[in-house]
């Protein structure tokens, strides 16, 4: 379980191509995008009126403020709006919170997705639920910081080129027991390929406190692999509502999966 600092925030964001999202939809818009999850976290941490508590403030008082809805100007869409985060996974036979698996004997094709334990510390108050990836940042390649020279226990050296990578995530507050979310469809091999190129999930829900967090962490580098990499995670918390699986090729929606 990971401990993390935490800043309170609250904000949501516009849909993509101006589609609103219905959960009586029969098939997802081919193309649809879902709220922004980088503008709405870009305008969340810049957001002057949810500062960390202070010192001369009450908790009570604090509480208030933060969860002051009306206090937050967002266009075109109130503050108790749904949110809707739409992610097509890569490589997800390899990814850390997807896999996608088919037996062609049994015809089965076995999507999960995995979520993670986080627990989330600040000066007033500690919560705990789990994180599930929601996509890289839209220039998710590595972002070059420079380089500098680094040397082992053994006197090796190596020019250390320094980077950045980000994606992001929802931490998920209304079901904090989960740990695996297991889909099993019965499919012949050709769809099953299809499903799997063009799989697509729908993260459908409504910020809760704390809103906002920012987690940190670094893959060191080697002799081997001379890179010093900074991975930002993005996340904004959720009680979710609804998690559909759908072909983002055709909008065609394969499973749909709501917390009891």
């Amino acid at each position: 379980m990971k401990t993390l600092s935490i800043v309170f925030i609250l904000i949501f964001s516009l849909s993509a191509f101006g589609q609103s999202f219905s959960s009586d939809w029969q098939k997802v818009p081919v193309g649809f995008q879902g709220d922004d999850f980088e503008q709405i976290y870009k305008i969340v941490s810049r957001s002057p009126n949810l500062k960390d508590k202070s010192e001369f403030e009450t908790t009570a008082d604090y509480q208030r403020r933060i969860t002051d809805l009306s206090k937050i100007a967002l266009p075109n869409k109130s503050a108790d709006s749904v949110l809707v985060f739409a992610y097509r996974p890569t490589r997800i036979e390899y990814s850390r919170f997807f896999t996608a698996k088919y037996d062609a004997d049994t015809q089965n094709l076995q999507i999960s997705i995995t979520a993670e334990s986080v627990r989330y510390l600040s000066k007033s108050e500690r919560v705990e639920f789990v994180e599930i990836m929601t996509g890289p940042a839209k220039d998710a390649q590595l972002k070059s910081l420079g380089t500098y020279e680094g040397s082992n226990a053994y006197g090796t050296t190596r020019t250390i080129e320094k980077s950045l990578m980000s994606y992001h995530s929802v931490g998920v507050s209304n079901f904090k027991s989960l740990q695996r979310l297991n889909f099993a469809l019965s499919v012949p091999p050709s769809k099953a390929k299809e499903i799997k190129e063009n799989l697509a999930i729908l993260y459908v829900g409504k910020l809760v406190t704390p809103f906002f967090a920012l987690d940190a962490s670094s893959l060191k580098p080697t002799i081997n692999r001379p890179r010093d990499v900074l991975i930002g995670n993005h996340i904004l918390t959720m009680n979710l509502s609804e998690i559909w699986l759908y072909n983002g090729a055709t909008g065609e929606i394969i499973s749909k999966f709501k917390p009891k």
